[in-house]
């Protein structure tokens, strides 16, 4: 029997799923440690599917039959979300068994991706969904797993893969610290750039009082000041590059080097609405589709004057020493 979405996240919270392995191990593209961490001690809201996550769900069962077709190996339904027995942390929610020749009973795994994502695929599972099927042998203690892709537009492919020896005990041994030590022991994993951790950390609420920052906080922003002067001159050196190349384009479509198109004015048109006529000229209607959003923005302009102000400050006294 299925569990509902809600007891689903219920029951992920209190330990780690399939899914969970690459992103703890930093291979996710999907998920940081990060947000991982705020999700398992309850301060991430769960996030509903994207209409891609729902659409691949709803192809699970497509792929899973063009694959017993194309195999003749025999697949079957997964159930419930499965526990280890000697190391209870571990969960997985399969997609499918399948029957291998060889190996016996065995996770199938199915993904769907979109063609710009198929590059990755090229030479087999990426390290990410490999990390995965590992979790999954390492709860089921199946010896391998089966993984598919169906690339929107293509046929699926698939692959049996196995774990090398010690992959599995290397996996379980960094999943299990990896939970002892950030979500019992409430210390929160290295914070990085991954964009799940941006998003996580933008997630609200913002209402709290002020508090005092830690002292590298200085540093911070320091190196956040000289960034956005970086930044600021790169931007400007770009602007007198594109400047010399539509300078001696002139009036042409398109610059040709050796032959070939280098630069050019791409033409496209857009629809805009004209916000202010319509609430100008039927404003019961612009009402009734208008909308107030409270949100709040991030703002270092404070600390980067207090920055600045600190450089001053110690320029003048170096003037008066």
């Amino acid at each position: 029997m299925r569990l509902s979405r809600e007891a689903w996240l219920l029951l992920r919270r209190n330990g780690l799923g399939s899914s969970d392995a690459p992103v703890l191990l930093g291979l996710s593209p999907f998920s940081s440690p990060y947000s991982l961490w705020l999700d398992k001690i309850g301060q991430l809201v769960p996030r509903e599917d994207t209409p891609h996550q729902a659409w691949g769900r709803r192809l699970e069962g497509v792929v899973a039959e063009w694959i017993r077709e194309a195999t003749a190996w025999p697949v079957q339904q997964a159930g419930a979300v499965l526990q280890s027995r000697p190391h209870p942390l571990l969960l997985a929610d399969l997609d499918r068994w399948i029957v291998h020749p060889e190996y016996g009973r065995v996770p199938l795994e199915i993904k769907t991706t979109s063609a710009t994502q198929a590059a990755a695929w090229r030479d087999g599972p990426p390290p990410h969904v490999l990390a995965q099927v590992w979790h999954q042998c390492a709860v089921t203690g199946a010896p391998a797993a089966v993984v598919a892709v169906a690339v929107w537009g293509e046929v699926p492919r698939w692959w049996v893969v196995a774990p090398a020896p010690g992959d599995l005990t290397d996996l379980i041994e960094r999943e299990e610290t990896w939970w002892t030590t950030h979500v019992e022991g409430r210390v929160p994993p290295p914070v990085d750039d991954h964009p799940a951790t941006t998003a996580a950390l933008g997630a609200g609420p913002h209402d709290g009082p002020a508090l005092i920052l830690p002292p590298a906080a200085w540093d911070w922003l320091r190196e956040r000041a000289r960034l956005v002067a970086a930044r600021a001159a790169a931007d400007t050196a770009l602007d007198l590059i594109d400047n010399r190349m539509k300078a001696a384009v002139g009036r042409a479509a398109v610059g040709l080097l050796d032959g070939r198109p280098a630069v050019r004015w791409v033409p496209y048109e857009r629809t805009t609405w004209d916000t202010a006529r319509l609430a100008a000229d039927h404003p019961a209607l612009a009402a009734q589709y208008s909308r107030q959003v409270l949100a709040r923005r991030w703002d270092a302009g404070p600390g980067m004057r207090l920055v600045a102000d600190q450089q001053i400050e110690g320029s003048e006294q170096d003037a008066e020493g």
